[in-house]
């Protein structure tokens, strides 16, 4: 896609004409997005690029801002454009193999912080993805330790180097669900793929790992393997996020094996078992 001539220019201008392009395909986030990408591209503080709107970019540099930008037209997420997104106030490096930490995931780690620890020492991220969650445990968390799991290896590499850039002591291994390691832990989170097969994806959706968006005819496939694995195990408390109108289902899931929900927060609801 042409999206406009190579020659030099100032970054105003380009920033001009990348949310006059992003808004006509209808994403909102088009001032952000064009900024972002200048960003990314120049290397620069978005208040520095801000302050000296007659920037003068390179005739590369335009050629190189003007292919972001069509790939971001194409509603391609910003987050895969520029390999990183935030999550509880720290940049995860990612990439299409994993999906993009989400705000409403966040309230994993408020909800961790709600639960007296006490003496609860052990903690596992059941399809932990880009680590996100794991990752943000452990630092928020340092006295507890942490399991990440997931049935995907090029997932698992993703978290393994986010594990890496942000100095985080957990353990990292390839497992379907908890089966590989079976045992009770004391916390157990776990954002599984909770989305229907039939139920429609935005165009920026689309280009996420399905197979870690979809579950199943309800979205809750995954979410009844795992409540069996921890019917065995009896974990302490369980943390599950999932769309609001499958909490009702999933409650009645998580009681079936003990457990009774005792807080929610956005799409986060904490259990504990009552044996």
């Amino acid at each position: 896609m042409n999206t406009t001539t190579n020659s030099s220019q100032t970054s105003n201008k380009w920033l001009k004409h990348a949310s006059q392009k992003l808004s006509s395909v209808g994403i909102e986030s088009a001032d952000l997005d064009a900024l972002i990408l200048l960003e990314y591209c120049l290397g620069m503080d978005r208040a520095k690029i801000l302050a000296e709107p007659d920037l003068q970019l390179s005739p590369r540099q335009t050629k190189v801002l003007n292919e972001l930008l069509s790939r971001r037209v194409k509603f391609e997420p910003i987050a895969y454009i520029t390999k990183k997104s935030e999550f509880y106030g720290r940049s995860f490096f990612v990439s299409r193999d994993v999906l993009i930490p989400r705000p409403e995931s966040e309230a994993f780690i408020d909800l961790l912080g709600s639960i007296n620890l006490g003496n609860l020492t052990s903690s596992i991220d059941v399809g932990c993805g880009s680590g996100c969650l794991g990752i943000s445990a452990k630092l928020s968390f340092p006295k507890l330790s942490v399991e990440l799991t997931d049935n995907s290896k090029v997932a698992l590499k993703v978290a393994r180097l986010n594990a890496q850039i942000l100095s985080a002591n957990v353990e990292i291994y390839y497992s379907d669900l908890m089966k590989n390691k079976p045992g009770p832990r004391d916390i157990v989170l776990a954002n599984l793929p909770y989305v229907p097969d039939a139920y429609p994806l935005s165009p920026t959706l689309e280009y996420e790992p399905s197979n870690a968006l979809r579950g199943g005819k309800d979205g809750l496939e995954l979410y009844r393997k795992l409540w069996a694995q921890i019917g065995q195990q009896k974990s302490k408390y369980v943390m599950c996020e999932s769309l609001d109108q499958q909490h009702p289902d999933l409650c009645s899931l998580a009681k079936s094996y003990g457990y009774k929900l005792v807080e929610q927060l956005s799409l986060v609801q904490l259990f504990v078992c009552e044996n």
